[in-house]
């Protein structure tokens, strides 16, 4: 097991972040305010508008 971890570091590194943290996806919900700057943040993206902050 030493040699299978120093050979591949990176790849048991994310295996163990994904056993760890895609089982609570679901978990929590998403509110109505953070909607709203999730979809501020997207139109700040593709506006390329990074000023004024607008939710149409």
């Amino acid at each position: 097991m030493p040699k299978f971890i120093k050979n591949y570091p990176l790849i048991l590194l994310c295996l163990f972040i994904g056993i760890m943290l895609l089982p609570n996806l679901d978990s929590i919900q998403v509110t109505i305010m953070e909607a709203r700057n999730f979809i501020t943040a997207r139109e700040m993206i593709t506006d390329n508008n990074w000023l004024l902050t607008t939710m149409n």
